[in-house]
């Protein structure tokens, strides 16, 4: 699948996911941690893969979470901001592979 927020590139049992939001230091915005969890459960699932290293494009790996989404007070917003938090690290907490 092609992402908007996210490169992914597979080869010789190594996967590279790299954070492609580098204006905005790779913060994690809702749209980029729903990148993360579908990626690396694809990645969970391919016996192709051994390995997975996440990078940063530019000079900042990531900022953390994209602050501003804090600041929006709409209550589908907080649900989104709040489900995709949870999505994103049950995900890293659970993937199998180092």
């Amino acid at each position: 699948m092609p992402y908007e927020l996210l490169l992914c590139e597979r080869g010789d049992k190594v996967a590279i996911v790299t954070l492609n939001r580098p204006d905005k230091r790779n913060a994690l915005s809702i749209a980029l941690r729903n990148e993360i969890d579908h990626c690396l459960g694809e990645l969970a699932d391919d016996d192709g893969v051994s390995v997975v290293v996440i990078a940063g494009a530019g000079p900042v790996f990531c900022a953390g979470f994209d602050r501003n989404e804090f600041f929006v007070r709409e209550p589908a917003h907080l649900e989104a901001l709040m489900e995709s938090t949870d999505r994103f690290h049950l995900r890293l907490i659970n993937f199998p592979k180092p």
